[in-house]
């Protein structure tokens, strides 16, 4: 014999704490309802010169909406091209949230046309707060 002691090793086992089965249920039940409580996060991508738009159409594709968070893609060119509804079929084909309404939007202008508009859109929600 070495003379050496060994010790036994505790593994963290549901059974070696001292939780019991109806605490973990109120902790269980705790995180969901922190989960239905969170506000919605809304996420808005604007993809300028876009041209057919697949960039950002890939980014809503690959953010589909749950109930936290919306996505909303704005594309803007100064013209729709063609290809734009092409490759937004063949994406809404397999990503069915794509066809939800206002979740993509083309909007055919030229940039500083675009900026102007959400420039007063932001000067209108400003007014509005400042009134309330």
């Amino acid at each position: 014999a070495s003379g050496s002691t060994k010790k036994k090793k505790k593994h963290n086992n549901d059974n070696d704490d001292n939780t019991t089965c109806e605490d973990k249920k109120v902790i269980q039940q705790e995180k969901q309802g922190q989960k239905q409580n969170q506000p919605t996060l809304r996420i808005n991508v604007i993809d300028l010169c876009s041209g057919h738009g697949l960039t950002g159409m890939l980014f809503a594709a690959c953010n589909p909406p749950s109930k936290n968070r919306i996505v909303n893609t704005i594309l803007v060119d100064q013209t729709e091209p063609p290809s734009h509804k092409v490759l937004r079929e063949m994406l809404e084909g397999v990503c069915p949230w794509l066809k939800e309404d206002g979740s993509i939007q083309f909007e055919s202008m030229p940039l500083e046309d675009f900026g102007k508009m959400k420039r007063e859109e932001e000067e209108g929600k400003e007014e509005e707060e400042e009134e309330e």
